[in-house]
């Protein structure tokens, strides 16, 4: 028992130091009820809507949440923070508790409005002058960090830094991860302890998969070359990846699919989103790309093959405008079903519109002249089983893997093929 006191006091010792050197002389207003317990605080940068980071981050925090229930120790997570339903959920998961800190917000008004939701187990209280992230309290807390992911140049780079400076216990592990913003390395050179997971990828594989982007691909099909060439006989749908879960999933089905299941849950690229929508019959109106009002689904008039050889990447978006997968629907069976083409004008020319027509509206655009998209929209779910087969045509980037994962298709499969232009 007195060893037992003897490593608390020591803890809540060096707790403290650290609180008041990284967070300008903080306390704590509201201690642990299990404060004898050794903490492992989790922290991240913001993880984005990239599934693969999103399965990363969760072996991670598998390893982390397995940690601590071999040396029962407890989890602490920063209210508000980009980690925290991931990491409460992982905790539900794996039966380990999860201690929730905040920073006290000032007035009795803002503290009631930042305890509304949940009451913290720690709430740390900062000079009155001194402006204290909660990130940053975690951090100096922790008897442990994780940094399941850290972005480089961030916030969360420079508080683990400033705490690698502070402390050299060798208590801050970072992940190493495939993502080219990742600052592991310059982390690890810094003092942190380097957190591998070998099912993932090597620090070139970003590089590697960067090479695609120079390349060029033609739409001809060898069993019906002229279908994917004529304007305005077929509408073109291409797929994207979704932004993390897929349409009509809730964030924690997204959540458990991710943290326990396995690496194909978290394939949702362009092709997996094709896939889906070939085993379902189905494509789901989303705004994704139109005002939040009017869930489309959205086509376009131009050819197939004008299509992809007007396709860029857009920097600013972080992908390509078109993919090489995608749905085409005849147009007389399209206008059968309420598919109409977008109506373009000023922000102005939406409110003189018809209710029923609004979801056809799109801006002209001054950058880029959107009237050359040629979109057709349809305000609704589309259910391509009521469809005759002979009206839908699926085409996909691939080989003989791609054909196998849509075996079950009822429509005729057009492949493309990558070619070198040079």
């Amino acid at each position: 028992l007195g060893q037992t006191m003897s490593d608390f006091d020591s803890r809540a010792s060096q707790r403290s130091q650290r609180l008041r050197s990284l967070c300008g002389g903080a306390d704590l207003a509201r201690p642990v009820a299990a404060s004898t317990v050794s903490f492992v605080g989790v922290t991240s940068s913001r993880l984005g809507s990239d599934s693969g980071l999103h399965h990363r981050v969760g072996r991670f925090l598998q390893r982390s949440l397995i940690d601590c229930t071999q040396r029962g120790a407890e989890l602490l997570v920063a209210s508000g923070s980009a980690i925290e339903p991931w990491a409460h959920r992982a905790a539900e998961l794996f039966g380990v508790p999860c201690r929730r800190l905040a920073i006290d917000a000032g007035t009795s008004r803002e503290r009631a409005r930042a305890e509304a939701t949940r009451t913290p187990d720690l709430l740390v209280v900062p000079q009155s002058d001194v402006v204290v992230s909660v990130d940053a309290a975690l951090i100096a807390l922790s008897d442990r960090v994780d940094a399941v992911y850290v972005r480089r140049g961030g916030l969360i780079a420079r508080q683990l830094r400033s705490r690698l400076k502070l402390d050299t216990t060798a208590s801050v592990r970072v992940a190493a991860t495939r993502t080219k913003h990742c600052d592991a390395r310059g982390l690890i050179e810094a003092g942190a302890i380097g957190w591998y997971d070998p099912g993932i990828e090597s620090w070139d594989e970003a590089a590697k998969c960067s090479a695609k982007r120079k390349q060029r691909f033609t739409a001809e099909d060898p069993a019906d070359p002229l279908w994917s060439s004529p304007h305005g006989q077929w509408l073109i749908h291409c797929t994207r990846a979704p932004h993390g879960k897929w349409p009509g999933e809730t964030q924690r089905q997204y959540l458990d699919s991710i943290l326990l299941g396995g690496p194909s849950h978290a394939q949702r690229g362009a092709f997996d989103s094709l896939v889906r929508i070939v085993r379902c019959g189905r494509l789901l109106a989303a705004a994704r790309t139109s005002n939040h009002r009017f869930p489309v689904v959205c086509f376009s008039a131009l050819s197939l093959r004008q299509l992809l050889e007007k396709r860029c990447f857009r920097q600013h978006l972080g992908r390509w405008d078109y993919e090489p997968h995608g749905v085409a629907i005849r147009m007389d069976a399209a206008r059968a079903i309420g598919i109409r083409p977008v109506i373009y004008g000023e922000m102005t020319d939406r409110l003189i519109l018809a209710e029923e027509d609004r979801f056809r509206f799109h801006p002209r655009g001054t950058r880029f002249d959107w009237t050359q998209e040629c979109e057709w929209r349809s305000p609704s779910n589309i259910d391509l089983l009521a469809l005759d087969p002979r009206d839908v045509r699926i085409f996909t980037l691939g080989g003989l893997k791609e054909r196998r994962l849509l075996d079950t298709c009822p429509w005729p499969i057009s492949m493309l093929r990558w070619f070198d232009p040079h």
